[in-house]
């Protein structure tokens, strides 16, 4: 088995490699099943991420969560912690770390949000299991360890699905796993 450095530099560079337009049809098909769950709908907060370097692209899910009059929650980093803030429209932005966009706002996402929540996990890799690789820092795992009642599904090209992903004890697998091609549940 490789090692999550060896995954992550593979996938990476093959992330790198997609073509802006196979990107963009792809996410747009991962976004429909995403929108289309029974949890996502039920949801009253969504917890999402800006998509970065060649990610799954979020502005559907995003424009489409706020459209529905639901409550919008992206991450800010400072230090090695990452909170959730809500977001109104594109004016509640600023580049934050690593120069990507981050809520600017105050108004943090607690209990009381993550039990009525739903967040769509980025990743760099994933197996058929849903065991998932990040860029290390462990910034999702630890949020989810405070907030576990939130429901969790991760979006991924199908190229990101690995036969095997190296897990650790403080790992936490997403609830559902979303590629153009199938969900993992």
């Amino acid at each position: 088995m490789e090692t999550k450095k060896e995954i992550r530099s593979c996938i990476l560079k093959q992330r790198r490699a997609q073509s802006k337009e196979t990107c963009e049809k792809s996410s747009m098909v991962i976004a429909e099943k995403l929108l289309a769950l029974p949890e996502y709908r039920k949801a009253k907060n969504i917890y999402a991420y800006m998509d970065f370097s060649g990610e799954v692209k979020t502005e559907m899910i995003l424009k489409e969560s706020l459209r529905l009059g639901k409550n919008l929650w992206l991450p800010r980093v400072n230090g090695d912690i990452m909170d959730f803030f809500r977001v109104r429209s594109k004016d509640d932005f600023e580049i934050g770390a690593y120069g990507i966009l981050e809520p600017k706002g105050e108004n943090k996402a607690g209990k009381e949000e993550a039990r009525d929540g739903f967040m769509v996990v980025p990743g760099v890799a994933f197996d058929a299991d849903r065991n998932r690789i990040g860029f290390g820092g462990g910034y999702y795992d630890k949020y989810l360890e405070l907030y576990p009642e939130l429901f969790t599904a991760a979006v991924a090209f199908g190229f990101q699905i690995v036969e095997g992903v190296p897990t650790e004890a403080n790992d936490i697998r997403p609830q559902k796993l979303i590629t153009e091609e199938r969900i993992y549940e």
